[in-house]
């Protein structure tokens, strides 16, 4: 399975589990009570099988059994109607994946207790259009709790945050066509703090795929059923967010835009590019957009 088609399904998967749980909450509500009391807390199965993980997902992972029973009864998304996901919205998932990835095997558990049977299991179904046809709503939004897309929903929350943080900053900095122009002149100068080539989510990109990182993926790698094709997915997905940021941000290096300290007020910088563009036209770049290095 491609990393794209991957990431594709677990989008689709969010959206679909963020819209159901929104139609069911009050229901849910009713059946979280009713399992407490015919199953207790301590001596349902289904509990003991998931408790583990779902202390991992409150980040307590020595929380007592008491105390994972009352996060699970005040999940906000059975208890409060939470938000989707908009496509018009940049990193509109991210926001709605950080208050609710979490939720993931809490969620899991409530509905192998309400709809779940042996014969109904997520992570063994295949899903394909007659699955999602014939599914159902319920039983639909159970089958969407695979393990599989838990992982890669992760995978692409963490992955993206250093674009979401750089996209944000770009928000706060550019406001008004001035404000583009003094960017981009920060961007192609070299021994400044915003050259494009040593940008900061660049290198926190780079980082997460590194050796000495394992720290950040941890907790997914130890509840993984495939550590080896998380391994990949990860690796695969971050080298070609890497790639794609650095392909864009290589415009810099390239005119029109490596000339823009020909607009600098300075006249040391001024006058360099100046002379670079003249040099640059001389060599055929006026003709020919090539690349600069």
């Amino acid at each position: 399975m491609s990393i794209k088609i991957t990431i594709v399904k677990q989008l689709h998967c969010f959206v679909s589990l963020c819209f159901y749980v929104s139609l069911m909450s009050i229901e849910l509500q009713a059946d979280v009570l009713f399992f407490d009391v015919q199953c207790g807390v301590q001596e349902s199965d289904i509990f003991r099988r998931y408790k583990g993980s779902i202390a991992r997902d409150m980040e307590r992972p020595d929380a007592t059994d008491s105390e994972i029973w009352e996060y699970v009864s005040r999940l906000p998304s059975y208890t409060n109607k939470q938000g989707i996901p908009k496509t018009s919205r940049w990193f509109s998932w991210n926001e709605q994946a950080r208050c609710q990835l979490k939720e993931f095997h809490a969620s899991r558990m409530m509905m192998e207790f309400y709809v779940g049977d042996n014969d109904l299991q997520p992570d063994e179904m295949v899903m394909t259009k007659r699955t999602l046809k014939e599914g159902g709503g319920l039983k639909l939004y159970y089958l969407c709790h695979k393990t599989l897309y838990n992982e890669c929903a992760w995978v692409a929350y963490i992955s993206q945050q250093p674009c979401w943080t750089w996209y944000t900053d770009q928000l706060d900095r550019v406001k008004t066509p001035e404000h583009n122009v003094i960017e981009t002149m920060a961007s192609v100068q070299e021994d400044g703090p915003q050259f494009w080539k040593a940008d900061a989510h660049l290198k926190s990109l780079a980082t997460l795929i590194g050796s000495n990182n394992m720290g950040t993926w941890f907790q997914l790698w130890e509840t993984s059923t495939d550590s080896e094709e998380l391994a990949k997915m990860i690796w695969n997905y971050v080298a070609l967010l890497l790639t794609n940021m650095v392909g864009s941000l290589a415009k810099f290096g390239s005119p029109p835009e490596c000339w823009a300290l020909a607009l600098s007020e300075l006249h040391g910088p001024r006058q360099a590019a100046v002379t670079q563009m003249k040099l640059d036209w001389n060599r055929g770049c006026g003709k020919v957009r090539c690349w600069r290095s």
